[in-house]
């Protein structure tokens, strides 16, 4: 369920949020309701781990490389429709530039960290948030994450 985006669990398979890899619908979204209309500075994301061979894959498969935040303060059906607001674009960077499968000390330790993605000053104040996946590590649109924290000012 969507509340495993917050549930404190960054390690556990049962704690994460998951979209369907076999349903081909484009882009993959997530929305959640922050609670209240806030003026955001960030988010910090934290990608699901794959236990692959003995080991913690956290550039892999489902996780996102490359996705949008989107914000509106209107809910509706899934649509990215006019209500909403491009909040930011990013891309996740692997410190070891190694290549797919392969990771380091320096990419896990990061991971596990979660990353920090700001949303610029001049972006309006949303109650609703959308993680558009425009890219997995594996080159699709489905996606795998661990745990979502967001920062902000509720009383702008």
């Amino acid at each position: 369920p969507i509340s495993n985006l917050w549930d404190g669990q960054f390690l556990e398979y049962w704690g994460s949020y998951f979209t369907d890899r076999t349903i081909d619908v484009g882009n993959h979204l997530v929305t959640f309701d922050v609670g209240k209309t806030t003026k955001l500075s960030r988010l910090r994301l934290w990608q699901f781990s794959e236990p692959i061979g003995g080991q913690r894959l956290y550039y892999y498969l489902g996780a996102m490389k490359k996705f949008r935040i989107w914000g509106s303060n209107t809910l509706n059906d899934g649509t990215l429709d006019s209500n909403w607001t491009l909040m930011g674009e990013y891309e996740i960077k692997k410190p070891s530039g190694l290549p797919y499968a392969q990771e380091n000390n320096d990419d896990l330790l990061a991971a596990r960290d979660g990353a920090d993605y700001e949303v610029a000053l001049d972006k309006p104040a949303v109650r609703y948030l959308r993680i558009e996946c425009l890219e997995n590590w594996i080159g699709g649109k489905f996606m795998a994450v661990s745990e979502v924290h967001v920062y902000g000012n509720p009383n702008f």
